[in-house]
């Protein structure tokens, strides 16, 4: 939609702007709406900047490992009001990402060319009487 309505805006004075709306598909009030929301979206792409440039001294400031999370934390108690949301997107416009912990390695690993255990009692852990079938496990 975006870029149909740019396009009517750049060449509304030669072709008209009902004819225009008429061959791209789209309404002719919706382009007059996207036209009055002009300097609503400059002031958010400015907001936004100022915001960016917040972003980038807190996440300079923990050398680069806060992510989203804490730098919404951070900001807040710098006193600005925030949406985790917009500060996701701000971030993500901007390439600004957080350092990732390592996947966790599991220390133990099986042998594999070693024979598996035996089941000596047959999954039968009913005993006749006491103390004649001890079992343990290590699960």
């Amino acid at each position: 939609m975006t870029r149909s309505y740019r396009f009517i805006s750049e060449h509304r004075a030669v072709f008209g702007v009902t004819r225009l709306c008429r061959v791209l598909g789209v309404r002719r009030p919706g382009f007059y709406e996207w036209l009055a929301a002009a300097p609503t979206r400059a002031k958010r792409a400015a907001d936004d900047e100022g915001l960016a440039a917040e972003i980038g001294e807190v996440h300079a400031g923990h050398r680069g490992a806060y992510g989203r999370p804490r730098i919404v934390v951070a900001l807040r108690r710098r006193g600005r009001r925030v949406n985790h949301k917009r500060v996701g997107r701000v971030m993500r416009e901007r390439g600004v990402v957080g350092l990732t912990r390592g996947r966790r390695r599991s220390l133990t690993r099986p042998d594999a060319v070693a024979a598996p255990v035996p089941d000596l009692i047959g999954r039968d852990f009913t005993a006749p009487t006491p103390g004649r079938r001890l079992v343990g496990d290590i699960t």
